[in-house]
């Protein structure tokens, strides 16, 4: 199991490695993203010898484009609001710059999604909207070299939460306890719950 520091260290570590995403044209982008999953997996299979990684796309081309990045992880494609998976199907469940897709009603169904598939608790990296982000993906080409990131990055930052809109869609999603992390590079880690780590057994 996977408590306290080494959840928030494994957003944060998430965080630091997406950032470099960016510096990819497309789709070289979207195997770097894949190859990143693997790079994970494979230092968390070290850490705890045994784990199986799922990675999950909607379309079944990209996982078929990213095999090789993927490398043995068990590929599934399908919808995260209808995920083809038991309840609590993984101990711990990742989503990478994803929900700022999402908001209100849908953003919500989201998170109760993942979390219903989750044992412990669900591991999310997004963006933080601010203006100093916006600016630098749409004025610094060499930050954000791939125009796609750049076309796409400016309504991403405009569409990303705050800390506190966070919290709020958070307190929404039936977790027993809900952590926002502020992390590097403008972005925000938040983990959910299924049982607070903090309450007494």
């Amino acid at each position: 199991m996977i408590y306290g520091a080494s959840i928030a260290g494994w957003v944060e570590f998430q965080a630091a490695c997406g950032c470099f995403g960016c510096f990819f044209r497309e789709p070289a982008s979207t195997k770097f993203a894949f190859w990143m999953t693997n790079y994970l997996g494979r230092k968390l299979r070290s850490d705890c010898p045994g784990t199986e990684i799922v990675a999950l796309d909607r379309r079944l081309s990209h996982l078929q484009t990213c095999r090789r990045a993927t490398g043995d992880l068990r590929r599934v494609a399908a919808d995260v609001m209808n995920l083809p998976f038991s309840p609590a199907s993984f101990d711990v469940v990742t989503c990478n710059l994803f929900l700022h897709h999402f908001s209100g009603a849908a953003a919500v169904e989201l998170l109760r999604s993942l979390l219903a598939t989750a044992r412990e608790a669900v591991l999310i990296n997004d963006l933080e909207r601010k203006w100093l982000a916006y600016w630098i993906v749409a004025y610094a080409p060499w930050i954000a070299q791939s125009p796609i990131t750049r076309s796409d990055g400016r309504a991403s930052v405009r569409q990303a939460y705050t800390p506190r809109e966070l919290q709020t869609l958070a307190a929404q999603s039936g977790a027993a306890r809900a952590d926002v992390i502020d992390l590097p590079f403008f972005r925000l880690g938040l983990v959910l719950w299924k049982r607070d780590p903090g309450a007494s057994a």
